[in-house]
């Protein structure tokens, strides 16, 4: 299937990241279907519902994605796998196909990933120098951060599997303050209001990945809340470089997120404004996107807001 191009009211460019060469497999969810984990396969911009596509035209395996886990999946074997990764390509290279899966193609922006499979058991390697050291003084404190032997044979620390979880959807964290009160933070509230507080459905979500992550607080009382405001634009990335206005630069957007990439972005938008040319690293982030369609998926990277 080597050279297959998607069908064209798909509206996907060769050489697309997510075109017919990758079709990675995930789980997700909507918000219109939170409790209803879905099997998805990315192409383009948009998550193909693989439950139901399997279920409209092939039903013979459409048992393997009912769950809306990859597992059974997994354990069916490459034959399996070829014959479905087949019949995807199919579906979205062919015309034929169009009025049968249109309605099933979901904007990505809008799919919420979840824990695809059940992890079984993991090892975790530190892959960076730097990070290994922090944790070896913190083990090690006032010796040598790192064992003799880390520079020449790697070394593993057994994890929890229950531990794992997907980067963007646990959008939530504890502190405790001097009066043993219970601080839980979240991220950006769905529903765009200049109100100081959080909607019932931000709370609710927020209460759910709390007792997701310490189920023993299932009885703790809510005291008070209180939400801040931030300049947030739709895609949760920057609006950085030239505007249509001559003259006009703009470096705005960055909400919670901001302040980590405060240096790099403040050198960036200098050598624009020095040169009038807009840096290859920010070039993603200009104003024309949205009018474009052109935008940046960085939600998932940005994981928690604060």
């Amino acid at each position: 299937m080597a050279g297959t191009q998607a069908a064209g009211w798909l509206g996907i460019e060769p050489g697309h990241p997510f075109g017919l060469q990758t079709l990675p497999f995930g789980t997700f969810t909507t918000l219109d279907r939170p409790t209803e984990p879905r099997t998805g396969v990315a192409i383009g911009d948009r998550v193909l519902d693989l439950s139901a596509a399997t279920d409209r035209l092939l039903s013979g395996r459409a048992h393997l994605f009912s769950s809306g886990s990859l597992d059974a999946f997994l354990d069916a074997g490459d034959r399996a796998w070829d014959q479905i990764r087949r019949a995807i390509t199919r579906w979205l290279s062919q015309d034929e196909y169009r009025d049968a899966i249109r309605d099933l193609l979901v904007p990505a922006e809008s799919a919420m990933l979840r824990l695809p499979f059940t992890v079984a058991d993991y090892v975790d390697f530190y892959a960076s120098e730097h990070h290994a050291s922090n944790v070896g003084r913190i083990f090690r404190p006032g010796g040598e951060p790192l064992t003799p032997n880390w520079r020449h044979v790697p070394i593993g620390y057994h994890g929890r599997s229950s531990s794992v979880i997907v980067s963007g959807t646990l959008h939530v964290y504890i502190s405790q303050t001097d009066r043993g009160e219970l601080v839980f933070g979240a991220s950006v509230d769905p529903f765009t209001s200049y109100s100081m507080r959080g909607s019932l459905e931000f709370i609710e979500g927020l209460a759910g990945h709390v007792l997701e992550l310490m189920p023993a607080l299932t009885k703790v009382r809510l005291l008070r809340q209180w939400a801040g405001l931030c300049d947030m634009t739709p895609d949760f990335s920057p609006v950085m470089g030239p505007t249509p206005v001559d003259g006009f630069l703009v470096d705005v957007g960055w909400g919670t997120y901001g302040f980590k990439a405060g240096p790099v972005s403040g050198e960036a938008m200098a050598q624009c404004i020095a040169s009038g040319r807009t840096p290859e690293i920010i070039a993603a982030f200009g104003l024309d996107r949205f009018a474009d369609g052109a935008l940046v998926g960085e939600k998932g990277a940005a994981a928690v807001g604060h």
